[in-house]
């Protein structure tokens, strides 16, 4: 039976410390919390788009109008639904909040977790710990690195600008030989910084992400030609076709999925099994969501290759609440999904409500 009521509920989180990037400073996110039921049972489930303006061009209120404009010819058939939600051109957001919710419907009725329906037994269970760095000064920065090693995080993506110095990051990863290390520019470097990027090279770091613009597949290009180190995209990654574009000019070496940017779990999936076909690495990325919307990720993250930890310790120093009833704690520095995935399930509302600004409800054909 599918999903027959969907209930929308955005909210805006204080972040518990400023987090800043390339693309500026924010101390709020504005996200949405979902509820899907199909008269039987309901779940729970997050979509974030951030709200920011300097990051990311698709506002929430957009999304929401959207999304009521796809409820209008929503098709009733399973296999009907990606093919529709596919022929609206970006607008992931909206997107991701029905075939998120229509996955979860679905992984439920089946009696099964959602990582065991989504990848049967290819499902890596145990996942390693990766987490993003804000930017900040080194003494700053190495406190969180500690900190966060002491939590069992081992892969750390390092948020960058063109005024890096690198010698403090040589240090950084020095004092820490045992973690894993990428970059992220976050789109901030041009061509003249060409010579930046090549001593960046030099620093045998997991990744180099996005250090140009989203559309600048040229310079990605020239750039994955060059260097040793992988070239990973994700802002530039918005859709299915994204990938194929970056795959077609040889334009990186490394995807980084943002499951809601993309439109939700049918695209991330796509974009997975396009990956495996033509080796290129990936991982699932998170965009500041609270512990619900890692959950997701934790899910997805369950099909991605080992090497490469994903964004999965949940609003661990992000946020001072919970958003699911059951904390990320690791096993010897790993998440076992399937001890958490239940949690979809459960009544979120007392949770979600005082951080709730305002409520949209939909019924569904059917």
């Amino acid at each position: 039976m599918p999903f027959k009521k969907l209930t929308v509920h955005h909210v805006r989180y204080p972040l518990r410390t400023k987090w800043s990037t390339a693309t500026g400073s924010i101390q709020h996110i504005e996200s949405f919390i979902c509820c899907a039921s199909n008269g039987i049972f309901e779940s729970w489930y997050e979509v974030c788009p951030m709200n920011v303006r300097s990051y990311e061009p698709l506002s929430a209120s957009s999304q929401i109008e959207c999304l009521q404009e796809m409820l209008i010819d929503y098709p009733i058939n399973d296999n009907e639904k990606w093919s529709y939600l596919s022929e609206w051109k970006d607008n992931g957001y909206a997107k991701a909040i029905l075939d998120i919710g229509h996955h979860l419907i679905r992984a439920k009725e089946s009696n099964e977790g959602l990582s065991y329906y989504l990848f049967g037994r290819d499902l890596r269970d145990f996942q390693s710990i990766g987490r993003g760095i804000s930017l900040g000064s080194f003494e700053q920065t190495k406190a969180k690195v500690e900190d966060l090693v002491a939590n069992g995080v081992s892969r750390f993506k390092m948020k960058i600008t063109p005024l890096l110095a690198i010698d403090e990051l040589a240090t950084l990863m020095a004092d820490f030989p045992d973690q894993l290390f990428s970059v992220d520019a976050n789109g901030s470097f041009e061509e003249k910084d060409w010579d930046l990027l090549m001593e960046i090279d030099k620093l045998s770091l997991a990744a180099i992400e996005q250090p140009f613009g989203s559309a600048r597949l040229d310079l990605f290009q020239r750039l994955t030609a060059v260097t040793s180190t992988p070239i990973c995209l994700d802002e530039s990654i918005r859709c299915v076709e994204d990938v194929k574009a970056v795959i077609g000019l040889n334009a990186g070496n490394m995807i980084c999925i943002k499951p809601c940017r993309v439109g939700g779990i049918t695209p991330s999936l796509q974009i997975m099994k396009i990956c495996k076909e033509h080796g290129l690495g990936y991982w699932i990325g998170g965009q500041l969501e609270s512990d619900l919307g890692t959950l997701l990720n934790l899910c997805l993250a369950g099909g991605s290759p080992p090497n490469f930890p994903s964004d999965l310790p949940g609003n661990q120093q992000l946020y001072d609440f919970n958003m699911i009833t059951k904390p990320f704690k690791p096993r010897s520095k790993r998440l076992k999904i399937t001890d958490y995935e239940q949690l979809f399930y459960e009544n979120l509302k007392p949770l979600v409500e005082p951080y709730t600004n305002q409520i949209y409800e939909f019924n569904l054909p059917s």
